[in-house]
Parts: C-alpha cells; structure tokens; sequence
C-alpha cells in the first residue's frame, strides 16, 4: 500500500494573511527588479552602434546566448506590479472591514455575536477607533481575523475551536485597547485612584476616632491617628510636587495600618480563631500573607519616623525575632507541621506589632 501524503497544516487567518502579504511583497520585489533589468536592456539597445555594413564580410564566431537572469520570466507569465498591488489592499483592506455577528444562530453564536459588538460597537471600539496609536489598530484586525475564524470553525460544526478562536480574538481587542490609552487617559485614571484612596483613608480616621471614643483606648490608640495624619500629609507633598506612586503607597499603607487598627481593637485575638480554615495549611498561608503586610507597614513608617536612636534599635530588635520566626514557620512548613508553622508565625507577626507599636502605630492585642 501507498503512503498517504503528509498534510500540510491549516494556517488560522492571521498566519494566512502575514504568509500571502509577505509573498506578495517579495514578489513584487521581484517583479519591480525584473522590470528593471528589462528597462535597462532596451536603453543599451537604443544606444547601440549601427551593425557593419553588409560589404565588408567580417568572420566573428557566434556568440553563446547570454544567461538568463533568474528573476527574469516570459512576458507571458510575467504578474503586473498593479496587480500585485491590488491584491495586497485587497488583503490590508479585508482585515480593516468591520466584522459583523454570525448569521446563524447556532452553537456559541451568543458568545461570538458578544465578540463582534465588543471589537466594532463597544465603549472600548470607540477608544481604538479614536486612538493614533497604530499598534493598538494592529491588534484590532489580529481580533477581526481570529473572530472571522471563530466564525468559520462555529459554521463548520467545530464549537469547540470556535470557542477559543473568539477567546483569543476577545484577548487581542483588550490588548488593543490598553494600547489606545494615552498617557493622559492613564494619568487621569491613576488621579482617580489617588483621590478615592485618600477619601478611604480619611473616612477610616474618623472611624478610628469614634472606636478609640467608645472603647477608651486612651491616648496609645489616638497617637495612631496622629502618626497616620503626617503620613498623609507626606503623600500630599509628593502627590503635588508629581511622584504619584510614591504617594500612593504612602496612602496604602496609611489605609491597612488604619485597617489594622480597627479590628484589632473591636475583634481582639480571637479574630483569627473565629476564620473558618479548611485545613492547617490554608491558615498557614493566611498567617504568611498576613505576616508580609505588617513586615510591609514597618518599612513603610520607619521611613518616615523620627524615632530616636534608642527606639531605633528596638525596632531592629523585634523586626530581628520577627525574621528568625518567619525562617522557623517556613521551615517547619516545608516539613508539613503547619500547626507549628501557624504559631510560630503568629509568634513573628507579635514582634512586627511590637515595631509597629514603637514607631507610632497601636494595635491593640
């Protein structure tokens, strides 16, 4: 029996289209080259000397047909570069044409009829179409092509590559859209940002205020507020003097420290017993995300602190029990023991309170 010819592999729409743009063009390279070549031919031969007259018998031998040039085709096979030109617009101009829904209403035609409203109808169709970047353009028709090949596999019967193929078009119209944003739409947005979080952090001051009221915390608990106080008013200076992210994390920290704070003070260490952890593991990982947020605020407020050399080096001091903990809970995890993993990050954690404590933040417990 006969072996059955290799199958050449199918190209989605993209890889077509990149295949056949990038033949034309060499083509028409080609093509132009040769149009040259016969260009120049045809001068040389209207500049030639006049041939000897018929008279004078000259014997010169028969000269060898000259090579032909590689690029050079009968005239007959030869493809016009209009042509050429033709068919690459034709191409550029099919993945510039908007893409409308499927007309069927088969398997997965909602999804792909929500795919074809998102790339031509959208808010965010209307944001690429104003945009003059070409690259977010670009991804635009990258989305048509695979969308127009989602379209053909759902009409084949294939939902399942129709499916993906409309995911990945929906990728490269989000792509294309992050390209759109200009600077200032980033910039405004980034603004927004600043101003909700410094709202955040305003409206958790006085809810710090009216806990330390009701709970008589005394006066460990209001210097709180006053430390976080100087720490907004430090993001203010950088946000106006232009070093929005700087200023942002100040806020943050601001925010979780405030956070921190609050329920410290209304939950008491019962908190995290009353979480409900499906195994010792979960809680382990709990205990480790909490832990990096408190090591993250005492960096964050020994920045700014004005503690004295004394209280400096006992800041040091816990921050250095808190990492021995921290290396002891990993490696007692790595052992699988993540009830002593648990404790002894709780352990870690109780020194970055004390740090924190020391620079100005109280928490209660």
């Amino acid at each position: 029996m006969s072996e059955s010819a290799p199958r050449k592999p199918v190209l989605s729409p993209p890889g077509r289209y990149l295949r056949l743009m990038l033949t034309l063009v060499a083509a028409l390279f080609a093509t132009g080259c040769a149009s040259n070549t016969d260009a120049r031919q045809e001068e040389a031969a209207s500049t030639a000397p006049a041939t000897t007259p018929a008279t004078t018998e000259v014997a010169t031998p028969k000269a060898e047909p000259a090579p032909r040039s590689p690029t050079a085709q009968p005239a007959s096979s030869r493809i016009a570069p209009s042509s050429l030109g033709a068919s690459l617009l034709a191409i550029l101009e099919e993945t510039n044409n908007p893409v409308t829904p499927p007309e069927n209403a088969g398997n997965g035609a909602a999804h792909l009829a929500f795919v074809a409203r998102l790339i031509e109808e959208s808010s965010a169709a209307q944001q690429v179409s104003a945009s003059d970047n070409p690259a977010a353009h670009l991804r635009r028709n990258e989305a048509r092509a695979y969308y127009r090949s989602a379209v053909a596999a759902s009409a084949a019967g294939n939902t399942e590559q129709a499916g993906q193929l409309g995911k990945k078009a929906t990728q490269m119209m989000f792509m294309a859209v992050r390209l759109a944003e200009s600077d200032e739409v980033i910039g405004a947005k980034h603004e927004r940002d600043y101003m909700r979080r410094l709202e955040s952090v305003n409206a958790l001051l006085d809810a710090h205020q009216r806990v330390g009221a009701e709970d008589e915390l005394g006066t460990d608990f209001s210097q709180t507020r006053e430390v976080i106080r100087k720490q907004v008013a430090r993001a203010e200076t950088l946000h106006q003097g232009g070093q929005l992210e700087a200023a942002r994390e100040r806020l943050d920290a601001a925010y979780v420290a405030l956070k921190l704070s609050i329920q410290a003070a209304r939950d008491g260490e019962t908190r995290v017993q009353t979480l409900d952890f499906a195994s010792k593991e979960e809680e382990y990982e709990h205990e480790l995300a909490r832990n990096d947020t408190h090591q993250k605020l005492v960096s964050l407020f020994m920045q700014d602190s004005n503690t004295s050399e004394g209280m400096a080096k006992m800041v040091d001091n816990f921050l250095g029990k808190a990492r021995e903990l921290r290396q002891q809970a990993e490696d007692q995890a790595d052992e699988d023991d993540h009830e002593a993993a648990v404790n002894s990050l709780t352990e870690s954690t109780g020194q970055l309170i004390r740090a924190l404590r020391t620079v100005g933040i109280f928490i209660p417990g």
